[in-house]
């Protein structure tokens, strides 16, 4: 029997030891299940290693003292108090426009709310669920805008993220549960490419989305 690397490593390594590839950075000791567990990152490699010390948490919950980077943020953990700091490149929301007949604006009324004179289409649209049953809809289709900025550099226009979405009410349930006590799909968003017009949009997403 020839072992791929990742099963030779397992062999050779001791039961309380474990590996983990991919990039992290975490150095605590964390409980869970009454016992202990020191977790060091190198890099590209982390390292779990069981303890041979058992807490009393009757209680089951997961406790842990140390630093970890998580959500591009730095956590410091001592218990169960925690403390995060984000990076200065962490993403943050600056901008939410709608489209209106002239153009890109704040919303005038709540950004669900689509009887506020903006931009609108209704389409017809069809999904076919797996056993074979053609839903017909119409589709409420508009427009919105989102822009983020780096936390610490909200004031400059770069870097940034700028995503554009058609958002889409049907007439009636779509999907694989419509009808049941789950539900289906009454509404959704959308990611439009940078040429899409509504309705190119909106048959891409009746081509390729399910559900």
């Amino acid at each position: 029997m020839i072992l791929c690397p990742n099963r030779l490593i397992e062999k050779l390594l001791p039961s309380t030891l474990e590996i983990q590839w991919g990039w992290n950075f975490a150095y605590k000791v964390s409980q869970t299940d009454n016992r202990y567990t020191l977790i060091i990152s190198l890099i590209f490699v982390t390292l779990y290693i069981r303890l041979p010390i058992y807490g009393s948490n009757w209680l089951n919950e997961m406790r842990a003292w140390g630093v970890y980077w998580y959500s591009s943020s730095l956590w410091f953990q001592w218990d169960e108090h925690t403390k995060g700091f984000d990076a200065p490149w962490h993403w943050k929301h600056v901008r939410h426009q709608v489209m209106y007949p002239e153009g890109l604006r704040y919303p005038k009324k709540e950004s669900w709310d689509k009887t506020d004179g903006r931009l609108i289409e209704q389409h017809p649209y069809t999904y076919v669920r797996k056993n074979g049953k053609v839903q017909h809809r119409v589709a409420v289709v508009s427009v919105d805008e989102r822009e983020w900025r780096w936390r610490c550099f909200t004031w400059l226009p770069w870097p940034n993220k700028i995503e554009r979405c058609i958002e889409v009410d049907f007439n009636d349930e779509v999907g694989e549960e419509s009808g049941s006590w789950k539900g289906g799909t009454v509404g959704c968003g959308y990611v439009m490419l940078p040429n899409d017009s509504m309705e190119s949009a909106l048959r891409r997403m009746e081509k390729d989305r399910k559900f």
